[in-house]
């Protein structure tokens, strides 16, 4: 039984924004986190040019991770993003 347009435009989809995620490493989203203080998802999104989706599920691998803090800022009630360093803690 052959696959629908749309299950396979999906699967084209979602690969595509695997490997723009693979370009995007862990290492260099922390330098441009910890580089710009808080940041919202929209504003990264268009900077990596990376789906909202496949980068909030880097950002949650970072924040399991320790390294960054995903929260709601307060303004347009936008999701916003920004890194832990060791000041952080203290």
């Amino acid at each position: 039984m052959p696959i629908p347009i749309q299950q396979c435009l999906l699967i084209f989809n979602e690969n595509i924004d695997l490997v723009y995620l693979m370009q995007v490493s862990p290492e260099v989203l922390y330098k441009f986190l910890s580089k710009n203080g808080d940041t919202s998802l929209q504003k990264l999104s268009m900077t990596f040019d990376v789906s909202m989706p496949s980068l909030m599920l880097l950002l949650k691998k970072l924040e399991s991770d320790g390294l960054v803090e995903v929260f709601y800022g307060k303004e347009k009630a936008s999701i916003m993003v920004k890194a832990k360093n060791l000041n952080s803690y203290l």
